[in-house]
C-alpha cells in the first residue's frame, strides 16, 4: 500500500468513522483499568540484578554457602554520658529482649549478648558480654567498657571508639522458610519497636539501617514518585500546554491521550506479572511526557488552521483535522516509531527495571499513536474543540523569530558549535561511579540514618569473602589459617576498612581461654585438630539462637569474611575489590576468592550496564538513522538530520561531566532514551521543509517559512518534555533524579540545535534549484494540500 493510500485509510477511520475512535478510546482505558487493579510494588533492592549477571549468581552462589542476611540495625546514641553507664546498659538490654519478640527473629546481636569466653579450668566457659545488664553496679560495667575497647571484634563494629553509640543487629529468618513474611510487616514492627524505645527512654537517640530499612526505602521512594511527582508532572505539563496553546479544551484532549497511554503502559507491566519498582515507577512521566509531544504537533497545527478560516461547523472541522492529518501524520508516525526504537533499546541493560521500564514505555508510545491519530480526530470532528480563535502564543512569537532567526542563524550558529565544541572537555571528566546508599536524599529517613551511623560508628558498605577450601573440614588447616589471619590482618590496616567480622579471632580466643588466658597463647591454635575440637566446645556453649551457620559452612570447607567499608563510591569499591585480588594472588597459596554482596554487584553493574548499553544505542541509531532516511527519502537530508540527533547527547554529557562527574546507573540509558526523543523535533521540522522544497522554495525561504509553522511544536514539545523531566529530576531517588536531569539538559540543547544549527546546515548544503520564492503568507496551501471546504470534495480527496 502507498504512503499516500495509508494516509486516506487512516483519514477516513479517524474523521468519517467516530465510532471506531470512540471504541477504541474504550477500549484502551478498558485494558488499562484492568492492568492498574493488579499492580503491586516490589520492595528488594535485588530488583536491579538480572538472573543472569554475573556478580548476581556469585553472590547467589555464596548466599547458599552462608545462610542469607536479611537484617535490620538499630544504632543507639548517649545524649549523655555513655553506654556503659548502668540505666543505659538497662535501657539496651530491655531493646534487645523486646528485639527477640519480633516476627521472624533468627538473632538479635548487641554488646548485651555478644558472647564472650574464658577459660575455666579445662574448659571454655561461653557467657554474654555483660552477663547483668539490668544491676550492673557502675564499676562492673566501667571494666566492661575497657575490655570491649580493647576488643578488636567489638570496637568499631558494636560500639564506637567514645562508647556514645553502640550497634544492634537484628538478624531475619530466610523468608524462602515463610513465604508470609512481608517487607511491610517486618518493618512497621520494627520502627515500631523504635517508636517506643524512643518515647521512653529520654537520654537515647536511635538510628534505623540495614537491608530490611533499605528496602523499605526502595519502596517509599517508588510510591512517594508515584504519588508525588507524577500529579506534579502532570500540573507542570497542563501549565505549559495552557500557555503554549491558549485553549482549554486543547489542553484537556492532550491530557486524554496522555492518560489513556499512561495507562497502558502501565498495564503492560501488570499483565506481564511485573511489579513497580523504583526504576519503574517513573513509567507513566515518562510516557506523558513523549505523548504530550506527539499530540501538541497535531493540535498546534489543527488550531492555526482553525485561526486561518475564522469559521466552525462539521465540513470546517473536518477540513482542520484533514489538513492537520496530511501536514503531520507521517511525521507523528515516525516520530513515535523512533521514540518507541530507543526505549526498546533499554531491553540491552542488564538490570532488568531498565528493561521494564523501556517496554512498557514502547508500548504505552504505541497506544499513544492510536490516540493522538484516531481519537483526537474524531473528536475535534465531533466538536471537542471549542474556545476563541486566536494565534497562540507561541506562533506569534515564531512569527517574530522567523526573520530573526533566518537574518541572525549563521553567526547563531557558529556560537552555538563552538561553545558545544568547547563543552566537550567535559566527556574526559566523566567517572562511572555511583553509591547506592547515597541514592535516596536526605529526605529519607534511611540515608539520614545510615550517615550518622557510618560518621559516629562503623562503616555501612558491606562486601564480604567466601574462603574456600574445598575439603570438608579444611578452615581447620594450619596452612588455610595462617593466610587467613594474614589476610585479616592486611584488610584491617586498609584505611577504608572499619572493621571485620571473622571466625579467625574466635579460634584465637579460644585458644588463649584453653590455655588459662596466657597473653602468649592469643594466636591461632598449632593444629587442626585443636581448632576443630576448640570450635566444636565453643558451638556447644552457644546460647540458645547464636550458631557460626554465618561465619562457617556447614561442613567446614569455607569461612566467610564480612568487610565494612566507611564511604566509598563503586568505582573506589571496584579499585578495593581488584586490591584485594591482587594480595590475595601474591601473597597466598591456599585462598583464591573475591569480594561479593550487594554492595559488590551495585559496584560493577553501572560499568557493565554502559558496556552492555553500547551495543543497544548502536543498534537504536542504527535503525533510527534507517527510520530517518526512510521518513525523508533523502540520503543526503538523512545524513544532515543525524547532526542534531547526536550533538544534544554529546553535549549532554559534557555538561554533566563539567557539572557533576559521576555517572550513575540511569547515564548508561541516556543515550538512548534522548535519542529517540530528540528525533521528533527533527522530523517534524525536515519534513515540513521538505515539502515546502518540494513545492518550489528555495533552502532559505523553505527554512524561515516552515519556522513560522512548525515552530511553534517544536518549542511547544520541547517545554513540555523539559517540564516533565525536570520534574523527574526532584526525586528523592537519585538514578530517576539523574536521569531526569541529564534527559532536561539534553532536550534543551536539541531545540537550539533544530531552531539555529539545523536550517543554518540546510541553507549551506541543500543547493538544489527553487523554481519560486512564496511569501509566508502563501504557505499554507502547500503545508494543506490544498483541501477543499466541501463536503463532497474533502471525501473525494481521500
Amino acid at each position: 500500500m502507498s504512503a499516500s493510500r495509508i494516509e486516506n485509510t487512516v483519514i477516513k477511520l479517524a474523521v468519517f468513522r467516530p465510532w471506531f475512535a470512540i471504541l477504541l478510546c474504550l477500549s484502551i482505558f478498558g485494558l488499562g483499568t484492568h492492568g492498574l487493579s493488579k499492580l503491586e510494588f516490589a520492595n528488594d533492592i535485588r530488583v536491579f540484578f538480572s538472573d543472569k549477571n554475573p556478580d548476581k549468581l556469585t553472590l547467589d552462589a555464596f548466599e547458599r554457602q552462608f545462610a542469607p542476611n536479611k537484617k535490620a540495625v538499630v544504632a543507639v546514641r548517649v545524649k549523655r554520658g555513655h553506654i556503659f553507664e548502668p540505666h543505659n546498659m538497662a535501657a539496651i538490654a530491655t531493646i534487645v529482649d523486646r528485639a527477640w519478640q519480633l516476627p521472624y527473629i533468627r538473632k538479635v546481636e548487641a554488646i548485651t549478648n555478644f558472647p564472650d569466653s574464658d577459660a575455666d579450668g579445662d574448659f571454655i566457659s561461653v557467657h554474654d558480654f555483660v552477663p547483668n545488664p539490668y544491676d550492673s553496679d557502675a564499676q562492673t560495667l566501667l571494666e566492661l567498657k575497657a575490655r570491649a575497647q580493647d576488643r578488636i571484634e567489638i570496637r568499631d563494629s558494636i560500639i564506637n571508639d567514645r562508647a556514645d553509640m553502640t550497634l544492634i543487629s537484628i538478624v531475619y529468618v530466610d523468608e524462602a522458610l515463610f513465604p508470609q513474611m512481608t517487607l511491610e510487616e517486618i518493618s512497621q514492627s520494627l520502627y515500631a519497636l523504635v517508636d517506643q524505645a524512643d518515647a521512653e527512654f529520654a537520654n537515647l537517640e536511635f538510628y534505623v539501617s540495614g537491608s530490611v530499612a533499605l528496602n523499605a526505602a526502595f519502596v517509599d521512594a517508588s510510591v512517594g514518585d508515584m504519588s508525588t511527582l507524577v500529579p506534579l508532572a502532570l500540573v507542570a505539563l497542563f501549565t505549559v500546554l495552557y500557555l503554549a496553546l491558549a485553549n482549554l479544551s486543547a489542553v484537556l484532549l492532550i491530557g486524554l491521550a496522555m492518560l489513556g497511554s499512561a495507562m497502558a503502559g502501565l498495564s503492560w507491566l501488570a499483565l506481564n506479572g511485573l511489579a513497580l519498582n523504583v526504576g519503574t515507577a517513573m513509567t507513566p512521566l515518562v510516557i506523558l511526557c513523549i505523548c504530550a509531544a506527539s499530540a501538541i504537533h497535531f493540535l498546534t497545527t489543527v488550531l492555526r488552521h482553525r485561526v486561518q478560516t475564522s469559521q466552525t461547523g462539521l465540513l470546517r472541522r473536518r477540513m482542520w483535522v484533514i489538513a492537520a492529518l496530511r501536514e503531520n501524520f507521517w511525521a507523528i508516525s515516525f516520530s513515535i516509531a523512533t521514540t518507541a526504537l530507543g526505549f526498546a533499546a533499554m531491553n540491552f541493560s542488564v538490570s532488568p527495571p531498565y528493561q521494564q521500564l523501556g517496554s512498557a514505555v514502547a508500548i504505552g508510545l504505541i497506544f499513544s499513536w492510536l490516540l493522538v491519530i484516531f481519537v483526537l480526530p474524531a473528536l475535534i470532528s465531533l466538536g471537542a474543540l471549542r474556545g476563541r480563535l486566536r494565534k497562540t502564543p507561541l506562533q506569534r512569537l515564531c512569527e517574530l523569530l522567523s526573520p530573526n532567526l533566518f537574518k541572525h542563524g549563521p553567526a547563531a550558529a557558529v556560537v552555538l558549535a563552538l561553545l558545544s565544541a568547547a563543552s566537550l572537555a567535559g566527556l574526559a571528566k566523566l567517572v562511572v561511579a555511583d553509591d547506592f546508599l547515597t541514592y535516596f536524599d536526605q529526605s529519607h529517613r534511611f540515608r539520614r540514618d545510615s550517615d550518622v551511623i557510618e560518621q559516629n560508628l562503623t562503616g555501612m558498605r558491606i562486601v564480604s569473602f567466601a574462603l574456600n577450601t574445598d575439603a570438608d573440614g579444611g578452615v581447620y588447616d594450619p596452612a588455610f589459617l595462617r593466610e587467613a589471619d594474614a589476610f585479616l590482618s592486611w584488610l584491617r590496616q586498609q584505611p577504608e576498612v572499619t572493621s571485620v567480622k571473622s571466625v579467625i579471632d574466635t579460634l584465637k580466643r579460644l585458644n588463649l581461654n584453653m590455655h588459662g588466658d596466657d597473653p602468649a597463647f592469643d594466636r591461632l591454635p598449632d593444629s587442626s585438630e585443636q581448632a576443630a575440637q576448640f570450635m566444636f566446645l565453643y558451638e556447644m556453649s552457644l546460647t540458645n539462637g547464636d550458631d557460626l551457620s554465618e561465619q562457617i559452612t556447614l561442613d567446614q570447607s569455607a569461612m566467610q569474611f564480612t568487610v565494612l567499608l566507611r564511604d566509598l563510591d563503586t568505582a573506589q569499591v571496584r579499585e578495593f575489590s581488584a586490591s584485594t585480588e591482587a594480595w590475595l594472588a601474591k601473597n597466598t597459596l591456599h585462598i583464591s576468592t573475591a569480594p561479593t554482596g550487594v554492595l559488590s554487584v551495585f559496584a560493577n553493574i553501572t560499568l557493565r550496564d554502559s558496556l552492555a548499553m553500547m551495543g543497544g544505542t548502536l543498534l537504536a541509531l542504527v535503525l533510527i538513522s534507517i527510520c530517518m532516511m526512510v521518513a525523508l527519502g533523502d540520503m543526503k537530508i538523512g545524513l544532515i538530520s543525524l547532526i542534531p540527533n547526536l550533538v544534544p547527547a554529546l553535549v549532554g554529557f559534557a555538561i554533566w561531566g563539567l557539572t557533576v562527574g559521576d555517572l550513575t546507573l540511569a547515564s548508561s540509558v541516556v543515550v538512548c532514551i534522548t535519542f529517540g526523543i530528540v528525533v521528533d523535533d527533527t522530523i517534524h521540522f525536515l519534513m515540513g521543509y521538505q515539502r515546502l522544497r518540494k513545492a518550489g522554495l528555495s533552502a532559505n525561504a523553505a527554512a524561515q517559512s516552515n519556522l513560522r509553522t512548525v515552530g511553534a511544536g517544536l518549542i511547544a514539545t520541547t517545554l513540555a518534555l523539559v517540564a516533565g523531566f525536570v520534574v523527574m529530576s526532584a526525586s528523592s531517588f537519585a538514578v530517576n533524579a539523574d536521569l531526569g536531569a541529564m534527559t532536561a539538559i539534553t532536550l534543551v540543547v536539541a531545540l537550539l540545535a533544530d531552531l539555529i544549527l539545523l536550517p543554518t546546515i540546510l541553507r549551506c548544503f541543500d543547493r538544489g534549484s527553487a523554481q519560486c520564492e512564496l511569501q509566508p503568507d502563501s504557505v499554507e496551501s502547500v503545508l494543506t494540500g490544498n483541501v477543499t471546504t466541501d463536503g463532497m470534495s474533502i471525501r473525494e480527496s481521500i
